[in-house]
């Protein structure tokens, strides 16, 4: 796995936030939209997952699912030693949620509840049952198909489930959810949550044979 120095992933960083700064009104198209939410967020991936990937490129990381998880990995735990990155992962993703999902107030929750949460979702994601959900959506998908058409693919399973979930810990329909991303985002370099999130999506990026 390659490693960088946190000027390198500040920097990166500060290219994916002013480039989606640029398409500001993409996003605010995606709110508008009155489509529902899982549409929204593949929309969403539309514009944020071109960007990322040109920035990670221009850092050597390649331009696939698992240079993007490595990416996001090394970014998660060095913002955990360092203010600056997580402050500037802070400011990206509150701009995104309220141009792109329209979300205006916060509904904080503790690291206790944080870290039920996201076991029950990592839980479930990594459950034969739902890796089984995916085979059965993946066999109609071409093999052909680019990584966004296949993490377009992947939400629609993925949706279903965490609202569910997220119904259960108080965060109920489209506006809980979007609350939830944002209740969460406090707590993305807990040692218990980083690897909790990183297992499940393994399991589930292998079964959608996004990584190897």
């Amino acid at each position: 796995m390659k490693t960088f120095q946190a000027s390198d992933l500040f920097q990166a960083q500060e290219q994916i936030f002013s480039s989606l700064k640029d398409e500001e009104s993409k996003l605010e198209a995606i709110q508008n939209s009155g489509e529902p939410l899982v549409n929204k967020w593949q929309k969403f991936l539309e514009v944020i997952l071109p960007i990322q990937i040109e920035a990670i490129k221009n850092l050597g990381y390649g331009s696939d699912q698992a240079a993007l998880a490595n990416f996001n990995e090394q970014f998660i735990k060095a913002s955990a030693q360092d203010p600056a990155l997580r402050e500037l992962n802070e400011q990206k993703w509150i701009f995104l949620l309220e141009k792109a999902f329209g979300l205006q107030e916060q509904k904080p929750i503790s690291l206790e509840q944080a870290r039920s949460l996201i076991g029950d979702i990592a839980s479930a994601m990594a459950s034969e049952t739902f890796l089984q959900e995916i085979d059965r959506t993946f066999e109609l998908l071409s093999d052909q198909a680019s990584l966004l058409e296949r993490r377009q693919q992947l939400l629609t399973v993925l949706f279903p489930l965490h609202m569910s979930i997220m119904g259960k810990h108080g965060f109920s329909g489209d506006h809980g959810y979007i609350q939830a991303q944002r209740a969460l985002m406090d707590y993305y370099s807990d040692p218990f949550i980083m690897e909790q999130s990183k297992l499940a999506q393994i399991a589930v990026f292998k079964r959608a044979k996004l990584i190897k």
